[in-house]
């Protein structure tokens, strides 16, 4: 999956963390980002201009 793909260069890259911004909409999205060790945060990370979304989500990456 894509995913697995993008969490595994990411940490081959020397990233910590992935984090997502997406919409209640997506459910089947949430669910897998949910199945693959993402977990809902309180409120976004920053200010990334996105204001449309109220979904926020991340990822620790760790071995």
């Amino acid at each position: 999956m894509i995913l697995d793909l993008i969490v595994c260069r990411a940490k081959g890259a020397g990233y910590t963390s992935l984090y997502i911004e997406t919409f209640p909409s997506f459910g089947k999205a949430i669910d897998m980002y949910k199945e693959r060790g993402f977990q809902l945060l309180d409120g976004q990370l920053g200010d990334s201009g996105h204001t449309a979304t109220s979904i926020f989500m991340l990822k620790v990456l760790t071995d």
